[in-house]
Formats: C-alpha cells, sequence, structure tokens
C-alpha cells in the first residue's frame, strides 16, 4: 500500500513510540498499511533510538506515516507529543513490537461510531512469542463493567489493543508524567474517574509479542505493579471524594512514594511478585527442557512464598487495601 493518496482528514490517527525497535517495527507498520479502514495517519515518534528505527520508517513512501524526533524524552512525553499532534477524533495505540489485525481500525471506528457513549473501546490479543509463534490469547469481557471488574483486578487489556476519543484524553490530561511504570494503566483510571465508560471487543485486534521470561529481569523491583497498586489507590482516594495525589507537591509527592515503597515491601508484595517472576521463569524452562533451570527457580519461588503456586496473583485486594493505605497516609499526615 505504499504510495497510497493521502487522506486529508484521517478518521482514526494511529500512535506508535519505539526506542531501538529496529527488530520489529517494519512489521508494525506494514500491519497498520494493511487494513481495511484505509482512513488513517499514523504518529511514529522516535524516542531518541540509537538503531536504525528511524531510517526504516523513512523507507516507506506512504504520506499517512508521519515521523516525529523529539529526542529522548521518555515514553509518557512521547506518547502526549503523539496525542497532541493527532489529527483525528479517534486514537489508536499500537506499541513498535506488536502487530494490528486488518480488521482493527475499521471495528475499532464502527464500534465507537455506534456506540456514543463509549470513550474507548479495547479488544482481545492473540499473544505471540519473539519468533512470532502463537501462545494463547486474552479474554477482556465486552461489558463496561466486566472490563472495570478486571482493571480494578489488576488485569488491564492491552495498551496496543485500544481505540479512544482523543478530547475526553486531552481533557485528563493525556498519560501521567508521575508514573515511571503502568502509565497505559494509570490512563485507564484517569479516564475513568472522568466518567468515561468502556467497551470490548470478542475479536482479537492486535498480535501481542509477550516475553514472560524476561519479566523478572526487566522488573525486578516490581515498578510496574507497584505503580498500577498506586494507581488504584489514587483511583479509590478520588471514589471517596479526596484531590488526586498524583497532584501533590514534588516534596510531598517523593514523601508519599517513601511511604508507599515502604507499605509495598511490608505487606509482602514485592516478594510475592518475585516468586511469581521466578515461576514463569521455571514455567518458560520447563518448555525448553531445561529441567534444572526450572527446578531452581521453582525452588527459589517457594522459598519466597510457599503458597505462590496456589494464588493467582499477589495479594492486593480493592478496595480493602487502598483503603489501608489511605488511613495510613491519613495518620501519618494529620
Amino acid at each position: 500500500m505504499n504510495g497510497s493518496a493521502e487522506v486529508t482528514i484521517p478518521v482514526i490517527s494511529v500512535l506508535t513510540t519505539f526506542h531501538n525497535a529496529e527488530a520489529t517495527l517494519a512489521e508494525a507498520i506494514d500491519s497498520v498499511l494493511r487494513q481495511d479502514e484505509e482512513r488513517f495517519e499514523v504518529l511514529l515518534v522516535d524516542d531518541g533510538s540509537t538503531d536504525c528505527s528511524a531510517e526504516i520508517v523513512r523507507r516507506y513512501s506512504d504520506s499517512r506515516l508521519r515521523l516525529l524526533q523529539p529526542g529522548r524524552i521518555g515514553r509518557v512525553a512521547a506518547l502526549n507529543l503523539a496525542l497532541e499532534n493527532a489529527r483525528a477524533d479517534l486514537v489508536a495505540i499500537l506499541d513498535a513490537d506488536d502487530r494490528s489485525a486488518p480488521c482493527r481500525l475499521g471495528d475499532q471506528v464502527r464500534y465507537l461510531g455506534e456506540h456514543a457513549d463509549v470513550t474507548l473501546v479495547a479488544g482481545n490479543v492473540g499473544l505471540i512469542d519473539r519468533t512470532g509463534k502463537k501462545l494463547g490469547r486474552t479474554n477482556i469481557g465486552e461489558s463496561h463493567d466486566q472490563i472495570v471488574a478486571s482493571l480494578l483486578a489488576l488485569n488491564p487489556f492491552a495498551h496496543s489493543s485500544i481505540a479512544f476519543r482523543r478530547i475526553s484524553a486531552l481533557a485528563v490530561g493525556g498519560y501521567n508524567s508521575r508514573c515511571e511504570k503502568s502509565v497505559d494503566f494509570n490512563f485507564y483510571l484517569s479516564l475513568l474517574t472522568a466518567g468515561a465508560r468502556f467497551g470490548g471487543l470478542p475479536q482479537c485486534v492486535t498480535e501481542l509479542r509477550y516475553y514472560p521470561e524476561s519479566w523478572g529481569r526487566r522488573d525486578d523491583e516490581a515498578l510496574q505493579m507497584r505503580f498500577g497498586i498506586l494507581g488504584l489507590v489514587v483511583f479509590r482516594g478520588m471514589e471517596l471524594g479526596h484531590g488526586s495525589l498524583f497532584s501533590l507537591s514534588d516534596a510531598k509527592w517523593r514523601e508519599l512514594r517513601c511511604l508507599f515503597d515502604a507499605w509495598f515491601v511490608r505487606r509482602g508484595f514485592l516478594r510475592r511478585y518475585r516468586a511469581r517472576s521466578l515461576l514463569r521463569r521455571a514455567a518458560t524452562a520447563l518448555r525448553t527442557f531445561r529441567y534444572a533451570d526450572a527446578m531452581r527457580h521453582a525452588s527459589a519461588a517457594l522459598r519466597l512464598d510457599l503458597s505462590a503456586t496456589l494464588r493467582p496473583g499477589i495479594g492486593f485486594h480493592y478496595p480493602s487495601d487502598a483503603d489501608e493505605f489511605l488511613s495510613l497516609l491519613e495518620r501519618k499526615w494529620r
């Protein structure tokens, strides 16, 4: 589809941010260019890549692709830059290592056109490994209540599966710069706080690369989980009529983070997270017939948490645990 005629006003803007994504970026772009719905633009934000990623983008002659190169600004700023520069009323997200199904944009444009009360629609994703081998798929539910229940259980839908109304995203300030991780999860919570309704599509709209064996090495301090739970604490506080903790001064925010991190460790969330990461490594080792590694990881997991094989998560419960931390915070700041 290279060389397609320019669409003056796109129906939907696809946002892709990347940093050193030369191995997968072309696949992501090609998957958008194969869409049934052709009235799109793709905003590709190069977050300071030092590899050939930007050159890969420049090889395409399709005028619907727009490359922005602000330098190394970080994922949140890159997402917000793309959001600000998008020309369409609807926005879809595609991470640089994922692939959109051909029907994805058309299905999501139709859904949002037929459901004026819905701000964001997510879809299921097919899980693939580095080589493209299929590993399974998600099942997110279709109703607003089902989707919200999953979010409150720290089981969000994939960022690369969403399409949403740009005006609603801008109204909540886009993606939150205070979130070092879980920026997508906290974006969903910001929309919910503003009264947004969500919808879900039963079909797989994206193929998502899934690297379970690397989770523990990438996030041994459980930052993704920490900022997910912290987001739920902020969300709960606003449900109870308090102001957003994300709006604290820098000094107060640092104090909050210290209190929260200590509570997170004391409640055993970090220990349980590490145990579950080790179990994932053990499962990966078993699939690749590395039995000694599987036994080593499994033993280490059970030393951290004897019930690791029985518990589906890390033991966080909403809203009771969020209320516990908010009570602790109130006592400290009284």
